[in-house]
């Protein structure tokens, strides 16, 4: 069982990585934020977004791989230790 301070410390760690996961998302371009939050934050599969949005499905795949990579970059930057046994 955590005590009171990690657990004080943890929900700190937590609240400042959504910080930066929030200023992040704000950061990146207006059409990679959108694909992103539809696709990896509210669940719905790039075809249907594509779809939704009228765009070719490889754009939107692009577009969503530059996010993730830009958000992945962002997150192994501040926990480097991330980066083992982890796939590139």
């Amino acid at each position: 069982m955590l005590g009171t301070e990690e657990r004080v410390l943890g929900r700190l760690h937590a609240e400042d990585l959504i910080e930066g996961i929030d200023h992040l998302l704000q950061a990146l371009p207006a059409k990679q934020r959108e694909l992103f939050d539809l696709i990896d934050l509210q669940g719905f599969a790039p075809a249907e977004v594509a779809e939704m949005l009228d765009m070719n499905p490889g754009t939107v795949r692009v577009h969503l791989f530059k996010a993730r990579r830009r958000i992945r970059a962002w997150i192994l930057e501040r926990d480097p230790d991330l980066r083992k046994g982890s796939t590139r």
